[in-house]
């Protein structure tokens, strides 16, 4: 072929590149046509270009973008729209990746030197107890000693979130560019900072000014630096950022206010301790700091394995759902044709997908395959149940088919299948459980057990009433615990109120005997949620907290806690450990396998113990191996 341009003709063969007039292309075949004409534009022309045939809004209602290009050429508007989704993907996924990898650097600095601390405090406890030869008992010291303990891990919290919010803030002051504006939202998002309102609001203008001005100075009629407007935004960012350092910086000195009053109560508390003989009083230091970096190192362990997990498993927040495909316009005279192969090609591919959607399904079906991903006891299989107690697939399924817009659980008039229906496989499933749970007390301590599931949907809550239900009528006295502090259902299914309840009991608003509720079932009682508490949040993992549910111990035979899902948050880690025993609750068909060890390795992490799971099976997914017989049996016999 020949290529003419302003600088001559050049004639080269198919398929290899050729230049003229500064462009390098190659055709690389005979096309149809005789001649063509190759259009050239510059960065800004096509970029503008692009931007006009461009459209890219929310959908309403949703969280969802829609992205759309108009161009005569179908192939060419889907390449441009799936580029555009996978870019501003993997974008947003390197953004998460990186502040992800930057607080587990951080956190695994600290961790380091809590280890080399704590090694050298054993040490010299060891070389202390070697040269003085004290093994006396040391109970008189034990009432200061735990109250300096705490107050002492409490310092160590406020310093680390002070080192922390001066790095970051020196970081911020240091860089410039994008690495500046980076280092501004990880400021922002730090624990202690992200809950302010003062920073809230002026992040939010600060972010408002930077896009005011890019807007103002991009494309070709983009404005200079030097125009009126330009000039104004840049002024109100930099004020922004000044408001913004300035409330940081006010935080760290409220933060050096508490750490000084805690270093007072040190002082007081050690003046006290200094009054015993002095060698049992250097034992007494020693010891509380040896438990003090112990507990410290123990935290950052378990904030270093989140960090890693969520290095290495969070891809960003942008998920695509649907990639654009090419549009091809049908032909008149053929539209039966058309209909035809349309119709054999959908069939064909719904076979295929369901064959797909079978042989890649990643969920829990049935009980072998909780065994085989948990290796963890396997304590009763839940069905679906009705009123009759009949697997009739028409009648609405008494665990949640479904969840809300707010993901709970919608409610279900008869939850409560082991009042409502005594009689039916349900009720038995709960017995079961109850009778696997009853061997496991005979052989050790289990008076509190935290019920749980990886996620929202799977039916803890309802698993949680029903057992305690099922145990209260076998003569027990029961306390059921509505932990779940911010998304809580206990109540409503015991028929209770919502207040007073656990968060009172934790910050000390209400007492035992004002919170604790009397149920409709004989010997069954409940402390529900309370209002939401933030401090009440933060000491679930306390030592606080332990006291209180051991005293609650002595006063019931049993103790059943529902908390919220393992992979949302803490809270059910915290109180996993702190509880004789953890039933994790699994859906057949919803629960995906990587979610359930996920969970399962939470728990380990945090020090609980996993009694067993329950398999709760609403949507009949669970193969009829046995497992499934209760209702058909008991209903026959009713």
């Amino acid at each position: 072929f020949t290529a003419r341009g302003g600088g001559g003709s050049v004639r080269a063969a198919y398929g290899v590149p050729v230049e003229i007039d500064g462009v390098r292309f190659a055709v690389a075949g005979q096309p149809g046509e005789g001649t063509a004409t190759l259009h050239v534009l510059d960065r800004e022309q096509a970029i503008n270009k692009v931007l006009k045939m461009l459209s890219v809004g929310p959908r309403e209602g949703s969280t969802i973008i829609d992205i759309r290009f108009t161009d005569p050429n179908p192939g060419r508007a889907q390449r441009v729209v799936n580029e555009l989704a996978e870019s501003f993907r993997a974008h947003n996924a390197r953004g998460v990746q990186m502040r992800s990898q930057r607080r587990r650097m951080f956190i695994e600095e600290q961790l380091g030197q809590a280890e080399q601390r704590l090694a050298d405090a054993q040490l010299a406890l060891s070389s202390f107890r070697s040269t003085e030869r004290l093994y006396s008992s040391r109970e008189k010291l034990a009432s200061e000693q735990a109250g300096l303990m705490n107050l002492e891990v409490r310092r160590e919290e406020l310093d680390a979130e002070r080192r922390m919010l001066q790095s970051m803030l020196a970081d911020m002051e240091r860089l410039r560019g994008p690495e500046r504006e980076e280092a501004v939202r990880t400021l922002v998002s730090a624990p202690g900072i992200a809950s302010s309102p003062v920073v809230s609001n002026t992040y939010s203008r600060l972010v408002q000014y930077q896009t005011e001005r890019e807007n103002l100075a991009a494309g070709t009629w983009g404005r200079s630096e030097s125009h009126p407007d330009v000039e104004r935004l840049t002024a109100l960012t930099a004020s922004a950022e000044r408001q913004l350092t300035s409330a940081v910086r006010s935080h760290l000195l409220s933060l050096d206010a508490r750490v000084r009053s805690l270093d007072d109560l040190r002082g007081r508390s050690a003046t006290v301790i200094r009054g015993l003989p002095a060698a049992e009083t250097e034992e007494t230091r020693l010891a509380q700091q040896v438990q003090t970096i112990g507990r410290m190192a123990d935290l950052l362990r378990e904030e270093f394995q989140r960090a890693r997990i969520a290095e290495a498993v969070d891809g960003g927040q942008v998920e695509i759902l649907d990639l654009a495909t090419t549009a091809f316009p049908s032909r008149s005279g053929r539209r039966l044709q058309v209909l035809m192969m349309s119709l054999v090609f959908g069939m064909m591919l719904g076979a295929g997908g369901a064959l797909l959607m079978e042989t890649t399904n990643r969920s829990i079906r049935h009980r072998e395959e909780m065994d085989s991903v948990l290796h963890v006891p396997s304590l009763a299989v839940v069905p679906r149940w009705t009123e009759t107690g009949k697997a009739v697939t028409s009648h609405p399924a008494l665990l949640p088919r479904s969840t809300g817009p707010a993901g709970g659980a919608r409610p279900e008039p008869m939850s409560l299948v082991t009042l409502a229906d005594a009689a039916s496989g349900g009720a038995e499933a709960f017995r079961v459980l109850r009778t696997n749970l009853t061997s496991l007390r005979a052989g050790e301590t289990l008076k509190l057990l935290v019920v749980t599931s990886p996620s929202i949907g799977e039916g803890k809550s309802t698993t949680a009433a029903n057992l305690s239900v099922a145990f209260a009528r076998q003569g027990m006295r029961v306390l059921a615990v509505d932990a779940d502090l911010r998304r809580p259902r206990l109540y409503k299914l015991l028929g209770g109120s919502r207040q007073p309840g656990f968060t009172d009991l934790i910050v000390g608003r209400s007492s035992a005997a004002e919170a604790i509720q009397q149920t409709d079932v004989p010997n069954l009682y409940l402390l529900a949620s309370g209002l939401p508490d933030a401090a009440a949040i933060e000491q679930l993992g306390s030592a606080g907290v332990r006291q209180l549910l051991r005293r609650l111990c002595e006063r019931f035979d049993m103790i059943v806690i529902d908390t919220p899902p393992l992979l949302a948050g803490a809270d059910a880690s915290n109180l996993g450990a702190a509880a004789d025993g953890v039933l994790l609750v699994v859906r057949a068909g919803s629960t995906a396998k990587n979610a359930a060890t996920h969970a399962l390795a939470q728990l380990h992490s945090a020090g609980a113990k996993v009694v067993g799971s329950v398999l709760n099976d609403p949507d009949e997914t669970v193969e009829k191996y046995g497992h499934a017989y209760y209702p058909t049996y008991y209903a026959m016999d009713t």
